[in-house]
């Protein structure tokens, strides 16, 4: 498994976000799809420091990309809060269910059990998969401790899909945290106070 690191430079000529690692061997639009995606869409990051987000894309060489990103707790030169950091996995299309279930069986059970419940309840009412759309899951954001809730009943969704999505080849792209919902993955997790005024579903 090929692993991309994208974190913030302050040192050199080239300051500001980059690829430090894993791309050297790799074609340009595998590199390119990765640079574009790999983030979560939004601005304000630097109210949800210590936070990690979880994105998972498909690649042109048909592998599969999942980025973790975490906001850090550096600053940058001009002492802008907010940076952060993402370890992106490549990996072949066919692994990337076990890859999920090892993510999932990461969590401490107490969660897992919690996430199965809300999932179960999102499934009876999110609708079908429709081209270009977003669908928007909302939670509040108390703490990065948290949001790995929504991190679950996201991958729970994921293995475990409502009926009217299993006509829908995977993967299925997906974001477990995002602050902005435009030019983002089909299905998408938000802090409530960021998803204002969207058509979104609760996690309740």
């Amino acid at each position: 498994m090929t692993q991309i690191i994208i974190e913030y430079v302050l040192q050199g000529t080239r300051k500001g976000y980059n690829i430090t690692s894993g791309a050297d061997d790799l074609p340009d639009d595998v590199v390119k799809a990765v640079w574009r995606q790999a983030m979560p869409r939004g601005t304000g990051w630097s109210a949800y420091t210590g936070a990690r987000a979880i994105k998972a894309f498909a690649l042109p060489d048909g592998q599969i990309a999942v980025s973790t990103v975490t906001v850090t707790d550096a600053t940058d030169e001009s002492g802008r809060a907010g940076i952060r950091r993402a370890v992106v996995d490549l990996i072949p299309a066919i692994g990337f269910e076990r890859h999920l279930r090892q993510m999932w069986t990461s969590y401490p059970p107490p969660i897992t059990a919690i996430a199965r419940e809300r999932c179960a309840h999102l499934a009876r009412k999110l609708p079908r998969i429709k081209p270009k759309q977003t669908l928007v899951l909302t939670s509040a954001f108390q703490s990065a401790q948290s949001w790995q809730l929504i991190e679950a009943v996201i991958l729970c969704l994921m293995l475990d899909p409502p009926r009217r999505w299993q006509n829908h080849n995977p993967p299925f792209p997906f974001t477990t945290l995002a602050l902005d919902h435009l030019a983002e993955n089909p299905l998408i997790a938000m802090p409530a106070e960021r998803a204002d005024g969207l058509a979104a579903f609760a996690v309740r």
